[in-house]
Formats: structure tokens, C-alpha cells, sequence
């Protein structure tokens, strides 16, 4: 098995929280966080019960909040009404386009790294080393801000998967498919 370099996005765990009101609070990473006794916490079920999650992101940070436990996709509701302040997201979801949340900088490096590579068989190279040279163009094409916009493109304004895709390999590396 052979693997590409990294294609250039972490879709790693995150905490995140409205931009307008991470501005006006000045919440830039979540050590920020310990400082802002006030606020809601909203995180999924798995995400509380998680060893990696929360219990230690709140022993790592030293927060101080009691979060309420909440089905994932009710989270960003919540953000949105304002019953919420704070919640667990992963750094590539669809939903922080689209609720303009902003991802705190995990300034303590608490989060693993899940940086995506694509996996081959060795064999490709004598194989179809033209569809190895296609898979190493998108190595390091992509950060996290792209990956967000590619999937609301797909889950919030509902362009089906296939024809993202297409349209970013044709606007990003000019190739066109049939």
C-alpha cells in the first residue's frame, strides 16, 4: 500500500461558537474559554462521554462549564436561537459556513491530527502512473476553510456530492470530467 502526502486538511475535532460573539467576547482559542464563567455549553452525547473528548479537553483547558449533553445536529440549532454558546464541532463540517461559527484555535494541541491521504496499491505507479500523477496534484490543495465550502456546498445548499466534486477539479485543476 502506498500513501499520498497530506492533501492539506485536518478534519479533526473542534470547539466552536458564533463568530459575532466570539468577537465581541474575544474568544480567539479554548484556553479563552476558562475565562468566560457565563457560558452555555452544548455538546453532543458522544462528545461528553468520550475519553478524547470531553472530559479531557475540560481537564487539559481547566474549564470550568457543566455542558448540557445534546444531539449533534440540535447543537448548531441551539447556537443559532442563542440557547447555546459553545459546541463541539469537527473543523470541516458543513455547518460553520453556514451558522458562521468561528473554530477556536486548540492552542494547547489537545486534538489528535486526522489529515487526509489517499491510500494506493504500490502497483499504480507501473499500473496507471497517470492516475498516481492525478491523485499527487491534490496533495496539499486543500485546507480546511476549502473542505468547509465544498461540504455546504453539498449538505446545505444540496448540490449532490458527485458534481462538487466535479466542479472543484474542474475550477481548481482544469480537468473536466465526462
Amino acid at each position: 500500500i502506498g500513501m499520498s502526502d497530506r492533501l492539506g486538511f485536518n478534519n479533526t475535532y473542534a470547539i466552536g461558537l458564533k463568530e459575532s460573539f466570539a468577537a465581541d467576547r474575544k474568544i480567539k482559542t479554548i484556553s479563552d474559554l476558562a475565562g468566560h464563567l457565563d457560558l452555555k455549553l452544548g455538546l453532543s452525547d458522544e462528545f461528553i462521554q468520550r475519553q478524547d473528548g470531553w472530559p479531557g479537553l475540560k481537564r487539559t483547558y481547566r474549564l470550568p462549564q457543566v455542558p448540557t449533553g445534546m444531539e449533534h445536529n440540535l447543537a448548531y440549532r441551539a447556537i443559532e436561537s442563542n440557547s447555546i454558546h459553545v459546541t463541539d464541532l469537527n473543523s470541516t463540517d458543513a455547518e460553520i459556513r453556514y451558522h458562521k461559527l468561528r473554530v477556536l484555535d486548540d492552542d494547547l494541541g489537545y486534538f489528535p491530527q486526522y489529515h487526509c491521504v489517499i491510500l494506493y496499491r504500490n502497483d499504480l505507479a507501473d499500473k496507471a502512473p497517470a492516475v498516481l500523477d492525478s491523485f499527487k496534484r491534490l496533495e496539499g490543495k486543500f485546507d480546511d476553510a476549502a473542505m468547509i465550502e465544498l461540504n455546504a456546498r453539498a449538505k446545505m445548499d444540496r448540490i449532490p456530492e458527485r458534481q462538487v466534486a466535479a466542479d472543484c477539479l474542474a475550477e481548481r485543476f482544469e480537468i473536466k470530467l465526462e
